[in-house]
């Protein structure tokens, strides 16, 4: 799912979807949203936008403690389970997320209250929404006005000259690199997932 309003897209670059002649133009942009907005959550260290949030599980490796420290940030936490011969399920009201994440969009580890431990020896079961998948909702408009620039700047550098320069001879410019105008610095200086620890 690509982040950039395409009809925005369009607008600026005087492409119409009711025209045959801007078919192949139009069939590009999409695939520029694709991988402007891969390249954008690359830049974020793997945070999604929009989409479905649907929990996933993830083993975890005991810790010997009532902590368990996840290197994925996690956004919501459905259950834990200790992966043993049964396996135990912890009791979700004895459980707590901690180590908040900047911004407060994710925890980095989950505490259990009872005075109970998960052991070291074995590995635990998460099952949440982690900051790595899509957390559902729409796309922040910061994000989205991002990418969408950067595909608008993309495509016409690519029409542009196989040098990336505009302008007609002798006033030819070089174009500007899009990530480096003020909107996707800050963006992605705000969105961007601290680095995943060692656990």
């Amino acid at each position: 799912m690509g982040y950039a309003d395409l009809a925005a897209v369009r607008a600026q670059l005087n492409l119409s979807t009711d025209s045959p002649a801007d078919a192949s133009a139009i069939a590009r942009l999409a695939q520029l949203d694709d991988s402007m907005s891969a390249l954008f959550e690359i830049k974020c260290n793997g945070r999604r936008f929009g989409g479905a949030a649907v929990a996933t599980a993830r083993t975890v490796p005991g810790t010997g403690t009532d902590r368990l420290w996840l290197d994925v940030p996690l956004t919501s936490l459905t259950s834990v389970v200790v992966v043993d011969v049964p396996p135990i399920t912890v009791d979700p009201t004895t459980l707590i997320l901690l180590e908040p994440i900047y911004r407060g969009t994710g925890f980095r580890a989950i505490r259990r209250t009872n005075v109970a431990i998960f052991p070291a020896t074995l590995n635990a079961t998460v099952t949440g929404v982690w900051t790595d998948q899509p957390p559902g909702g729409s796309v922040p408009p910061e994000v989205r006005d991002t990418v969408t620039y950067a595909v608008i700047d993309q495509y016409r550098n690519e029409v542009a000259s196989p040098a990336g320069v505009i302008g007609p001879d002798g006033f030819a410019t070089v174009r500007a690199n899009p990530w480096n105008f003020e909107l996707a610095k800050n963006t992605i200086a705000w969105w961007t997932l601290p680095p995943r620890i060692a656990v």
